[in-house]
C-alpha cells in the first residue's frame, strides 16, 4: 500500500485491505503519516485520502495541518485532497481561502481556487477573493484558475462585468485574455472597451518615460533641492520644527509643476477630490506687494 511505485495499485492495495476487515488499520496509518510522517509521507497519505473517499473527524485535524504544512507540495496535495473529497467543513473552506490570500506559492494559490470551485459553495467572501484574483494577481496562472472557478461557480453581477471589461482592456496574456472572452461571451457582456483611452494612457506613459523628460525632470529636482539648500543657509536656524527631505521635495515639486501645460502633461489629468496639502508649507519671502493677509504664517498647535 505505501511501497508500490503506481499509484493504482497502492489504491488498490488499501481498498482490498478494506475488504478484508483491515480498515481501522489503514485508518490508524493513514492519520500517523499525516502526524508523524515525513514530507513525502504527507503526501502519499493525501493521495490515498482522496483515491479512498474517507475523511473523519480523527483525520481531519492533521488534515488540516497539511494545509498549513511548510511543504508546497503537502499545501498542493491538501488542496488536491479537499477538492476530490468537496469537503465542505468550514474550517477547510476557511483555510482554502486563506491560502488563496495569502500563499506564497503560485501553485497552492491554483489549488486552493480550483478545490473551492469543486466544492462548489459560493460564499460572498469567495466571490470577492476570486474576483479581486483575476484583477491584482501577478502570476497569470493564478488569474486563469480564478476565470475557471468563476466560470464554474456560475459567478455574475455588475463586479464581474467591471472587472472582465477592465481585464479585457488591460491583460498581457493572451491565455489569460482567452478566459475572460470566453467568460463574457458567456455572459452577454460587450467585447468592446473604451480602446481611445486605452491608447491614450499608453502613449501618455510612453512619452513621460522617454529619456529626455527623465533628464529634464532629473535636472529640476536637483536644482530645486540646490535652491532649497542655499534658502535654508541664508535664513539660518528656524523655530519650526525641520520637515523630511522628501516631504520639502513633494512641495516644491508641486509649487513647480501646479500649473505647467508641457506637451507631454497635456492630457494627464489628477484625480478628483484629491488635494496635495502638507503640515508645513513652504512659502517664498513676503514682498511689499503681498497683502499682510498672505503674510501670516500657519501657527503650530
Amino acid at each position: 500500500m505505501w511501497n508500490d511505485w503506481n499509484d493504482e495499485v497502492r489504491q488498490r492495495a488499501a481498498q482490498a485491505l478494506g475488504k478484508l476487515g483491515k480498515g481501522r488499520q489503514v485508518h490508524n496509518e493513514l492519520s500517523e503519516k499525516l502526524e508523524e510522517g515525513q514530507g513525502s509521507w504527507r503526501v502519499e497519505a493525501l493521495v490515498l485520502i482522496g483515491q479512498l473517499r474517507i475523511m473523519t473527524a480523527k483525520l481531519l485535524p492533521p488534515f488540516l495541518l497539511c494545509l498549513n504544512d511548510s511543504f508546497v507540495a503537502v499545501r498542493t496535495q491538501g488542496c488536491h485532497t479537499a477538492g476530490k473529497l468537496k469537503l465542505k467543513d468550514s474550517m477547510v473552506m476557511n483555510q482554502l481561502l486563506y491560502l488563496i490570500q495569502n500563499d506564497p506559492s503560485p501553485e497552492v494559490k491554483v489549488a486552493a481556487i480550483a478545490a473551492l470551485a469543486n466544492i462548489g459553495c459560493l460564499t460572498p467572501s469567495l466571490r470577492d477573493l476570486l474576483l479581486w484574483a483575476l484583477h491584482h494577481e501577478v502570476e497569470p496562472g493564478v488569474r486563469v484558475a480564478a476565470c475557471q472557478a468563476l466560470l464554474k461557480l456560475r459567478v455574475r453581477g455588475p463586479e464581474l462585468q467591471q472587472v472582465l471589461q477592465e481585464r479585457f482592456a488591460l491583460e498581457p496574456n493572451r491565455q489569460v485574455l482567452r478566459h475572460i472572452e470566453e467568460l463574457m461571451k458567456l455572459h452577454g457582456y460587450k467585447l468592446e472597451c473604451d480602446k481611445g483611452m486605452v491608447l491614450k494612457i499608453k502613449d501618455q506613459v510612453h512619452k513621460l518615460c522617454t529619456k529626455d523628460i527623465i533628464i529634464q525632470k532629473v535636472m529640476i529636482v536637483q536644482e530645486l533641492m540646490s535652491l532649497q539648500e542655499t534658502k535654508r543657509k541664508l535664513q539660518g536656524p528656524q523655530d519650526h520644527p525641520e520637515t523630511s527631505d522628501s516631504l520639502v521635495l513633494a512641495q516644491l515639486l508641486y509649487e513647480q509643476f501646479k500649473g505647467c501645460k508641457h506637451a507631454f502633461l497635456t492630457e494627464v489629468k489628477s484625480p478628483p477630490n484629491i488635494k496635495m496639502e502638507s503640515k508645513y508649507s513652504l512659502k517664498p519671502e513676503p514682498t511689499s506687494a503681498d497683502s499682510p493677509e498672505d503674510d501670516k504664517a500657519p501657527t503650530q498647535k
